[in-house]
């Protein structure tokens, strides 16, 4: 709590905060919106000549927490652009080194920026939990508490994305050019599952750092997408992907526990 407080005193203050915050906020509720009123809506015939969606507009329960749970891994780059500058600016204002002068250890200094994650990371989750509610009973539905396993998934999710970002201005310093590595690593991991998924019939999907993740968060297709795009994942898979975020999350960890010890402060 003593982290926390101290992360969040530098926080409170700052207006990238807001800004990218709000914008997060903004994007992720505007898209959904558009989505639950058929603004992106697909069609296309079946062999029968009925036209069908592509994509999942109902935000009723219980497809609204897999709805917005997709969406939301859209829209978490803004948080990870914010943890990225929150790092990196200690390092370019040199506000770290004031830390280690004023008592503060190496671990606790990296264990402020876990716990800095992690608080994001909650904070964005019950967010996520709030809106899939509201939208839920808007819409009505189903059972409220079918389809919660997304709350777990989205949690998972998120820390593994901000735990890599973290990683990534920990080990480079400098925010611009850590956001361009992250934006250039998760394009790169996506064309080389691509390229040996096509060319050599391997699927290491689930087994790659982000790509892991992002499958937790199923793409919410309706009708003629499952046909065309379709294909659900085993219990089995999901439970790869699960243990395969989580020791993703801890090799990030003990990466940047190394390079604390050993890096020039």
């Amino acid at each position: 709590m003593r982290l926390l407080k101290i992360e969040w005193l530098k926080l409170k203050k700052y207006r990238t905060f807001y800004i990218l915050t709000g914008l997060f906020l903004l994007v992720y509720i505007l898209f959904n919106v558009a989505v639950n009123q058929g603004a992106f809506n697909i069609t296309s015939t079946n062999a029968q000549g009925v036209n069908m969606n592509v994509v999942n507009s109902d935000y009723s329960f219980p497809k609204v927490w897999g709805n917005m749970a997709y969406y939301y891994g859209w829209c978490i780059i803004f948080i990870c652009v914010l943890v990225i500058t929150l790092i990196a600016n200690d390092y370019r204002y040199k506000t770290q080194r004031q830390h280690i002068i004023d008592g503060q250890s190496r671990m606790d200094y990296l264990h402020s920026k876990v716990v800095l994650v992690l608080g994001i990371n909650v904070a964005l989750t019950l967010l996520y939990t709030l809106l899939c509610l509201v939208f839920g009973y808007i819409n009505g539905g189903g059972h409220v508490l079918s389809g919660t396993k997304n709350i777990a998934y989205v949690f998972l999710y998120g820390l593994n994305y901000l735990s890599f970002a973290a990683l990534l201005a920990l080990l480079i310093k400098r925010s611009g050019l850590a956001i361009v590595l992250l934006m250039a690593f998760v394009l790169f991991e996506e064309l080389v599952v691509w390229l040996l998924d096509k060319f050599v019939k391997i699927d290491i999907a689930k087994f790659s750092p982000l790509d892991c993740s992002d499958g937790l968060l199923v793409k919410p297709l309706d009708g003629m997408g499952k046909m065309i795009l379709g294909g659900s994942k085993t219990s089995s898979e999901f439970m790869i992907m699960i243990v395969m975020s989580f020791v993703w999350v801890l090799i990030y960890y003990f990466i940047a526990r190394l390079r604390m010890q050993k890096a020039d402060l």
